[in-house]
């Protein structure tokens, strides 16, 4: 638990990823990670100290076609260094520089895709409605748990 027993919100942000000849799209890496109830990590990523057991995520497609939230989980642990089977779950997209890593429990799947566009008006962590996407461009977002909640209430719809 976090600091007084307060959950904190984030979302974990995947991206087309373009290495060489080779394009790693955003919702490949999300399922070969999902799937396997983890969640890895560059060196560089923000926010990564900060997480903790009990915190909530949010999982984020982004780019051309994406801009849509797919699944909710809960953070079962720290962050850590990822183990070299977890590194494989990406480098066999071309994707060799995750280091950290945090296993997720209670992983669900979002029936439908949900949007980001329409809800930006109501999410407070989004300062410029018009440019939502800059608020997007990094691995991981903290967010207000109202805004975690306003996204899983639109799953659910």
């Amino acid at each position: 638990m976090s600091v007084n027993g307060t959950t904190h919100a984030y979302i974990f942000v995947a991206s087309h990823v373009e290495t060489g000849s080779q394009v790693a799209y955003a919702r490949d890496i999300a399922k070969r990670l999902l799937d396997n109830h983890v969640w890895l990590f560059s060196d560089r990523a923000p926010h990564v100290q900060r997480m903790t057991t009990g915190d909530r995520v949010l999982v984020y497609l982004a780019g051309p076609g994406e801009r849509v939230f797919v699944a909710k989980a809960v953070l079962a642990e720290l962050v850590r260094n990822a183990s070299e089977r977890e590194k494989q779950y990406l480098k066999d997209l071309g994707l060799t520089w995750f280091t950290r890593a945090v296993t997720l429990k209670d992983v669900h799947w979002f029936d439908t895709a949900v949007e980001i566009a329409p809800l930006v008006p109501g999410l407070a962590f989004i300062g410029n409605k018009k440019y939502y996407g800059h608020y997007l461009r990094q691995a991981v977002a903290k967010i207000p748990r109202e805004d975690y909640e306003r996204v899983v209430a639109a799953a659910e719809r």
